[in-house]
């Protein structure tokens, strides 16, 4: 793991923990935890520019900002967009004339020497429709937690329920897909990362 890496995980792992500290010693507003998700939304957002959908994610943007500033402890409401705009991401490439997310992600993995067999595409064109299903959920979950627990510790469960169901998701779906699909070339996990990170995201639509 690269220092760069290091770094972000680091980051990622502080930041809520000395916010928490600063909110609950009263240095700190609870709407500052709530800054990094603020932040996403705006550059998901900006990735749909063109999309029909475009208006709906500003006017939920400039609804949720408003919310969380009157009132903290509805600052999850910007995870629960998160997940809508990445929702919408594999959506939208369900849509006809367009190849799904998961396919398309499957392609690069694989490479352009490796074909790509009608039982794959059928089941990345079924994974990706789940995966929008899946963070759909993920974003209502977060709504009933802005309902059914208020302060501050709404914000740390959304922030850690939503990632570890994730984990849980990655972790069971390979396994399916050998059972699935026991006849298709597997790649080992540091392949997979080093392909994903070198795909050009903005290229896929």
């Amino acid at each position: 793991m690269g220092l760069r890496a290091i770094f972000s995980l680091g980051l990622a792992i502080a930041f809520p923990v000395v916010s928490l500290i600063g909110i609950r010693g009263g240095v700190a507003n609870p709407f500052w935890l709530a800054l990094p998700d603020a932040l996403i939304c705006l550059a998901l957002i900006q990735g749909l520019r063109g999309d029909s959908k475009y208006v709906f994610a500003l006017s939920g943007f400039a609804l949720t900002s408003v919310l969380s500033f009157v009132n903290a402890t509805n600052s999850p409401l910007f995870s629960a967009l998160i997940f809508a705009l990445i929702a919408r991401y594999f959506e939208r490439t369900l849509e006809p004339f367009q190849t799904p997310l998961i396919t398309q992600m499957a392609q690069r993995i694989r490479g352009p020497d490796q074909g790509f067999s009608e039982d794959a595409f059928n089941y990345t064109r079924k994974l990706t429709r789940i995966w929008s299903l899946f963070f759909v959920l993920l974003g209502v979950n977060q709504v009933i937690l802005v309902i059914a627990t208020r302060g501050t510790w709404a914000l740390m469960m959304g922030n850690s329920l939503a990632p570890a169901l994730i984990l849980i998701f990655l972790t069971v779906e390979p396994i399916y897909r050998r059972y699935r699909l026991p006849s298709e070339p597997r790649h080992a996990f540091r392949h997979f990362l080093t392909r994903l990170l070198e795909t050009d995201w903005k290229a896929m639509r």
